[in-house]
């Protein structure tokens, strides 16, 4: 036993699955269903405080009290979003509720990294995707010696460029929880889109204003 449900990520790729579809279900609900999300948070409702945002790795999202459990089987996203709402404007609480949610994204990508084990075939895969995003020549020679180990070519590896390798090796092939992070990184934040989806309704606002203004 491992402690994990079910259905819970186990490799890198699953990890970072489980980091997107969540990522976007909060980006969703901050953006797109933004009118529906602020409905269901509303504070004058005393049944549903402390209320708090999921985000689900289907893409869904919804607003749920927190779980009874304690300790929680997961980190939990941020408490009482909704008493907030209707002490700021609407931007700055969906960027408030923004900046909790990136941050609860991060806290489950570590603990998720923190209990898996990364096992070779996805050491061999991160290794394949960084020759191919660097096209470096000492990770394609790296990429050769991990394919020799694994019997899948018949060659040796020169004995002069051993070093090389086992450094190359095991700063990419073990280095999985690293490569989980750069993907992670590579991705907009959920507060970076939400900022930018604001600025974009504003302006077709105001394009829409002078439109009517000229007519």
């Amino acid at each position: 036993m491992d402690g994990f449900g079910p259905d819970y990520p186990r490799t890198v790729w699953e990890v970072f699955g489980d980091y997107n579809g969540r990522r976007m279900a909060l980006i969703k609900a901050l953006t797109i269903d933004a009118k529906e999300f602020i409905r269901q948070c509303d504070p004058g409702e005393l049944d549903k405080a402390n209320l708090c945002l999921f985000g689900l790795p289907n893409g869904q999202w919804k607003i749920d009290l927190p779980p009874e459990k304690v300790p929680p089987d997961l980190p939990e996203p941020a408490l009482g979003i909704n008493f907030a709402r209707d002490g700021m404007q609407e931007k700055d609480w969906l960027a408030y509720v923004a900046i909790h949610s990136d941050a609860w994204l991060l806290s489950l990508a570590s603990y998720f990294g923190a209990r898996c084990y990364f096992d070779k075939t996805d050491r061999y895969l991160l290794l394949i995707s960084h020759v191919f995003k660097h096209d470096n020549a000492n990770l394609k020679l790296a990429l050769y010696s991990c394919l020799y180990v694994s019997n899948k070519l018949s060659n040796p590896v020169r004995k002069s460029n051993k070093n090389a390798i086992r450094l190359m090796l095991h700063s990419v092939c073990v280095g999985c929880r690293k490569c989980l992070f750069d993907m992670i990184n590579d991705l907009p934040t959920v507060l970076e889109v939400v900022i930018q989806y604001a600025k974009h309704k504003q302006q077709a606002i105001s394009l829409d204003q002078a439109v009517c203004f000229t007519c």
